[in-house]
């Protein structure tokens, strides 16, 4: 696979390009600026765009006359597309590793090395990162709860047999199929014991699926009972009230 420098005046970007890279083109031009243009765009036959519009944006704002390219030889027009749509897409699927993300910024930061150039802003690593709020603590006070202590779903499932019961069409039964799991009760006193009972893999996935709060301060900090009657109390006093 052969590297060519092409001129910028003869690179066509592709008209249909679904990606919206503007905002993106002040920052590779930084990074450009200060490392190179280490990575070569990808252009078709006609000089098209395939990968690599905010570098080439980036390039021209730099005054570059000439990028690296390199050609995607032996793609059909279909299978170009959907490269160019999957070279953007792949890249949602990658998530940081918040730990080690700081530890690499922080030692950019101490050896004076410009942060941004790196795509993070100094103010939004310290928000977003550096200062990251630590979870509460869940301490143990008690044996494990059941599986069936946290949860009631009683009225879920007198609804869907109503539901499976009507004569409505198949779809409308979807429908309030998925609408009878908004009546699930959730003991939250008692996951939070389960959390703290669990290994590692149970808490993320309770942490992804915000079965337990984790960034809220100091709030449960002095205990999830205290946070709980708290809570319950407000509730009696809105139906009290009605």
């Amino acid at each position: 696979m052969e590297i060519e420098n092409i001129p910028t005046s003869e690179i066509v970007p592709y008209e249909n390009n679904p990606r919206k890279n503007d905002s993106a083109v002040g920052i590779v031009a930084k990074s450009i600026k200060e490392f190179g243009f280490r990575v070569p765009i990808i252009l078709d036959d006609k000089n098209i765009i395939v990968c690599g519009h905010t570098r080439v944006k980036a390039a021209i704002k730099l005054g570059m006359t000439e990028v690296p390219a390199i050609y995607a030889e032996g793609l059909t027009d279909e299978q170009i597309k959907a490269f160019r749509i999957m070279d953007n897409k792949t890249q949602e699927y990658a998530k940081w590793d918040e730990d080690l993300l700081k530890e690499e910024l922080n030692s950019l930061k101490d050896a004076g090395f410009d942060i941004s150039l790196t795509g993070f802003d100094e103010g939004t690593l310290i928000e977003e990162y550096s200062q990251k709020i630590k979870s509460p603590i869940y301490e143990i006070t008690r044996g494990k709860p059941l599986i069936s202590e946290l949860f009631n779903v009683e009225k879920t499932k007198r609804l869907i047999k109503e539901i499976e019961k009507s004569n409505v069409s198949e779809q409308i039964k979807d429908f309030l199929r998925y609408a009878a799991y908004r009546h699930i009760v959730f003991n939250y006193e008692n996951i939070a014991e389960f959390y703290a009972h669990s290994d590692e893999e149970v808490q993320k996935l309770m942490e992804d699926s915000a079965l337990v709060i984790i960034d809220f301060d100091k709030a449960i900090e002095d205990g999830f009972i205290k946070l709980s009657e708290t809570l319950a109390d407000k509730f009696l006093e809105q139906k009290d009230e009605e």
